[in-house]
């Protein structure tokens, strides 16, 4: 159960302001608040991890993510917003169908329709955002705009040009390589975060093809082909930005992932063992696994990575990792600190720590 209030800019309740609730692999629950601006989400969920949309009347959308869905009263500020209304069409000024479109601030959060379901004006907070278009067989379309007033955008989908990108993947029987998932990412030199676009993904035909045109040519663009239990080599290509138009072939070959063991152990600056730490091995493809250390420092666990695949290591509680040829992430105080580090490791990793430092004040 969540228990929440919305309030405005000044801190004032907001009645009627429409709130949504999503649980995660459940549907939305619409909720709307009462006159003192609050509202309960009741457990709904098995696991209850929420993000909740709520929008007011001449308030921004803003969309709230919940972590654990814990229960404690929460307080959710709106600003005040400008209407922003995005127009899709193609050289005739039809609405073209099924062409999805994505708009993002600079904050990195927005939101994505289709064409099919166009939205009506949307409410957001000032400041500048993209907006990009996109529909098999049209070139994407990309506009900044600054929303100081109310704004509309008006984008028109040309034919397919620039780049094309055509997977080939094959080292697996023709089932297989039919369930491989094919996913474009496209990153500008001033996004930070690739976007995602569901329309760049897809999976291979009978013949293990899989092809998106109209890409920007000055864009990086990452590929990569996704199969439980198996790996791809390259496990990812990267293409840079590069002003020639046409089309690049490139080959994914599946390969199966053998169980491996890792082995390694945690030790202070005098070499002595650490024991009692938890260590988790986290793979991108098989998720983690957990295990804790000995007396000696000494830790074993089993897992499906393949040479040259980045692994990230957590320890907890307490010690911090030395920087490494790789790199360190350190977190907040009683975070658990993450190495990440790079197979093979057909040897015992050591993993030299310090004490964390003491939290400021």
């Amino acid at each position: 159960m969540i228990r929440g209030q919305v309030v405005d800019a000044a801190g004032q309740p907001i009645a009627g302001a429409c709130v949504r609730a999503y649980p995660q692999r459940q549907p939305y629950l619409e909720l709307v608040t009462a006159a003192d601006g609050t509202f309960v989400v009741p457990s709904i969920s098995t696991a209850p991890v929420y993000v909740l949309e709520i929008r007011a009347p001449g308030c921004a959308t803003r969309m709230f993510d919940l972590g654990d869905g814990s229960p404690e009263a929460r307080t959710f500020q709106l600003r005040p917003g400008m209407p922003l209304l995005v127009q899709v069409h193609d050289a005739d000024g039809a609405i073209p169908s099924h062409v999805e479109v994505l708009v993002r601030g600079d904050n990195g959060k927005g939101w994505q329709f289709w064409t099919d379901a166009m939205p009506e004006v949307e409410m957001v907070e000032p400041g500048t955002y993209t907006v990009i278009a996109y529909g098999k067989g049209c070139r994407l379309e990309r506009r900044l705009v600054v929303v100081a007033a109310p704004t509309t955008v008006d984008l028109q989908l040309q034919p397919a040009s620039g780049r094309t990108i055509r997977f080939h993947v094959s080292g697996a029987d023709p089932t297989l390589v039919q369930d491989a998932e094919c996913s474009v990412e496209v990153q500008f030199d001033r996004e930070h975060v690739p976007i995602r676009l569901s329309s760049l993904h897809g999976k291979p035909d009978a013949h293990g093809v899989f092809e998106r045109s109209g890409l920007p040519t000055d864009a990086t663009l990452f590929l990569r082909v996704s199969v439980p239990g198996m790996r791809t080599d390259p496990p990812e290509a990267r293409l840079a930005p590069d002003p020639r138009e046409g089309c690049i072939d490139m080959p994914f070959v599946l390969r199966q992932r053998p169980t491996r063991t890792v082995r390694g152990r945690v030790v202070d600056g005098d070499g002595r063992g650490i024991g009692a730490v938890s260590v988790i091995l986290y793979a991108a493809h098989a998720g983690k696994s957990e295990c804790s250390t000995d007396v000696d420092g000494r830790f074993v666990i089993e897992t499906t990575a393949c040479d040259g695949e980045l692994l990230r290591l957590w320890l907890a509680p307490g010690p911090r990792v030395f920087d490494s040829p790789t790199s360190l992430h350190y977190h907040r105080q009683r975070a658990r600190h993450l190495h990440v580090f790079v197979l093979p490791c057909a040897t015992e990793l050591v993993l030299p720590t310090r004490p964390a430092p003491r939290p400021e004040g």
